[in-house]
């Protein structure tokens, strides 16, 4: 894919991950003799500000990828569309194995192939499905609140919890760095 562009920053951050990865482990191991008078742990302690230096490098790359991010909701929408509503074939999937189908994914693959076929949106295939739209149906309902007419027709509704979820532990820490500052002082 000539147009695709790495991103190297994070790459970077993975790259001291994974150098500093194993030795975290010695690191753990030397609390083993913590409370012993011994030198077991002597060599590898030796190597404690390598681990704040990576540490510390790491965030520093990744606070500048962090500060560059940006929503490009106009290519959201085109990838969300591109394939009409087959995006949603995975949430379908999911839908009627939680109702209990054993057979859904093959169930809703079928479904998308006879979509390719036609021309005819998942919607409409599902709707031509009883027993799948109906369980699709139930169990959206019970598990977001949505209508499957609306999630269906509206491939954007198609993120789970993730945004609730997000600001529930971004709050949760912002008050952890909040009370560790506070003790600071």
């Amino acid at each position: 894919m000539p147009h695709k562009r790495n991103p190297w920053n994070s790459e970077h951050v993975k790259s001291l991950w994974k150098a500093f990865s194993p030795r975290v482990v010695s690191f753990y191991m030397d609390q083993i003799s913590e409370h012993q008078r011994d030198l077991t742990n002597s060599a590898s302690s030796r190597f404690v500000a390598d681990y704040l230096a990576g540490f510390g490098a790491a965030v520093q790359r990744m606070l500048k990828v962090v500060k560059t991010l940006h929503i490009e909701r106009e290519t959201l929408k085109r990838n969300l569309t591109g394939n009409g509503d087959f995006i949603l074939s995975e949430a379908a999937y999911i839908l009627l194995s939680q109702a209990g189908e054993t057979e859904a994914h093959e169930k809703v693959r079928t479904i998308t192939l006879e979509c390719e076929r036609t021309g005819v949106s998942l919607l409409e295939k599902l709707k031509e499905e009883p027993k799948v739209w109906t369980a699709v149906q139930a169990q959206l309902k019970r598990v977001t609140g949505l209508d499957a007419d609306d999630f269906f027709s509206n491939p954007a509704l198609y993120r789970g919890m993730t945004a609730e979820k997000t600001r529930k532990i971004t709050a949760r820490y912002r008050q952890v760095v909040r009370d560790m500052k506070a003790g600071q002082e």
